[in-house]
């Protein structure tokens, strides 16, 4: 709940969740763990920065694309619903078929298993699966379990797709009335269809939606940013859909300094403008610039927070996609795993790039503790000679002089 109460809010690839971002900072990470606080109702799913609502001050139409891997999403304490969920869009009546079907039960019969959608709305198990994605990557929906999700982002197959292979007069049913629909030989009931033909469900679709939502939510957004990164700055928001406008939060921020509950200041060099900090995380900066470099290589995914490269460093940025990755030594970057290429971002030696590319190409594990030599901080997952370091001349990007410590 620690880790997910500090990166709630932060939307990224939905793929890279469980197997990049809670498996760096969660020891001995297994999908129980939140499997068990989804279902428990402690943390909630889904996208909450809504296209076209008041607060992202853009008018657009939902979007026609269901969810996949590669879409945004977060993962946020039920509680905070309250300031982090935009209000819903006002074009959400606009929605038409399967998808407004869907959102007049889940409003007036509440959660749902997806089951009962496909019973009440007698449409094709496929169309109902596909709405409820299309719904969720609008930030309308979610699921009170972590496992549709976890199914469409690994690429599952659909037990219920064979439905389609129904006759063209049952399908012609579907547009008839309520009586003339039930055909019990061209359309059975879940119980007497065969094994392969039954959909697949599990937990209960609702509407996303907070119970009270606060009427300025700028002050506990900001104290999230502040949670999260330690010291704020302009630069640091270029990633954070959920951020209000830097002029607003610097009226907040001005208000939280003169009550002493932040600091106020120029702790991050390099760049002008305003910058605040909580207070212990000011004293941790003074001692990590007294600290001798410890020469420790750390692999980040390039979908976490942490991928600053490009933002707050020299050079490009690497793509939050998943499956790239980036390695820092001692906060600067010294290579990327961009599409299966690694890319040199340091003037790093053989050996320390050859390190570099065994973690790139390992698995994503919570730091070591008690480091004392640079070769103890990574251990090659896959014995094989690397070719990518000769045979594919990498890019050159040039050393950074910033730590993102």
């Amino acid at each position: 709940l620690d880790v997910i109460d500090k990166l709630q809010g932060f939307e990224t690839a939905a793929a890279a969740w469980e197997s990049e971002l809670l498996a760096r900072r969660v020891t001995d990470y297994g999908p129980e763990l939140l499997d068990r606080l989804c279902t428990g109702g402690e943390v909630v799913w889904g996208r909450l920065s809504r296209a076209g609502s008041a607060a992202s001050g853009v008018a657009s139409s939902p979007r026609a694309a269901p969810l996949t891997r590669a879409s945004s999403i977060t993962l946020s304490l039920r509680e905070s619903l309250d300031w982090l969920l935009d209000a819903a869009a006002e074009n959400v009546d606009n929605l038409r078929g399967a998808m407004a079907e869907i959102m007049e039960i889940l409003s007036t019969r509440g959660a749902s298993f997806q089951s009962d959608l496909i019973s009440i709305t007698r449409r094709l198990p496929s169309d109902v699966e596909e709405a409820l994605w299309t719904l969720a990557s609008n930030g309308l929906v979610t699921s009170d379990s972590i496992a549709p999700l976890r199914a469409r982002i690994n690429g599952k197959p659909n037990r219920g797709r064979p439905d389609r292979k129904r006759t063209k007069s049952a399908r012609d049913g579907n547009r008839g009335p309520v009586s003339a629909r039930i055909n019990p030989r061209s359309d059975p009931p879940a119980s007497h269809r065969p094994r392969s033909q039954r959909q697949f469900s599990a937990g209960r679709w609702s509407v996303l939606e907070s119970f009270d939502p606060v009427g300025d939510p700028i002050e506990a957004k900001a104290m999230q940013l502040l949670h999260r990164y330690g010291v704020v700055f302009p630069e640091l928001m270029a990633r954070e859909r959920m951020a209000p406008r830097w002029r607003d939060l610097v009226r907040v921020y001005r208000r939280l300094e003169a009550r002493g509950e932040i600091r106020g200041g120029r702790f991050v060099a390099g760049f002008v403008g305003e910058q605040f900090a909580l207070p212990d995380v000011v004293a941790a900066l003074r001692e990590c610039h007294r600290a001798p470099a410890a020469g420790a290589l750390e692999v980040v995914s390039a979908c976490d927070p942490l991928n600053l490269v490009g933002i707050i460093t020299p050079g490009d940025r690497v793509p939050a996609q998943p499956g790239n990755r980036v390695v820092f030594r001692d906060g600067v970057p010294v290579a990327s795993l961009e599409k299966g290429i690694v890319v040199n971002r340091s003037h790093a030696d053989d050996e320390t790039l050859t390190a570099a590319t065994s973690l790139l190409y390992g698995l994503i594990r919570p730091p070591l503790q008690g480091l004392a030599r640079p070769s103890d901080a990574y251990r090659p997952s896959i014995e094989q000679d690397w070719p990518l370091l000769d045979e594919i001349a990498p890019k050159s990007v040039p050393a950074t002089q910033f730590n993102l410590n």
